[in-house]
């Protein structure tokens, strides 16, 4: 239920324009598909496998992608505490 609308929005069965570009980061264009790491994932993937690019070409990509799931899992580990384990003290 979770992964194949993420898969739909993040470019991996059709290519996804960014409607609302919220800005520039470090020269990179930032949208608003660009905050979910499933993007920059499927982003690096097409470019090393489909186009050739070196790693040094998609390595912002990746580092996007791993700096945007710790997040994730950080708000996940903050949300389950709150919710979950204040609920037994």
């Amino acid at each position: 239920m979770i992964a194949v609308p993420l898969s739909f929005l993040s470019g991996a069965f059709f290519p996804v324009r960014d409607a609302v570009v919220l800005g520039d980061f470090f020269g990179h264009p930032l949208g608003l598909t660009d905050l979910s790491p499933w993007t920059h994932t499927t982003k690096a993937l097409v470019g090393m496998l489909t186009f050739g690019k070196s790693f040094s070409d998609v390595q912002w990509n990746i580092f996007m992608q791993v700096g945007l799931t710790t997040v994730l899992f950080l708000a996940g580990i903050a949300l389950f505490s709150r919710r979950r384990l204040a609920a037994q003290r």
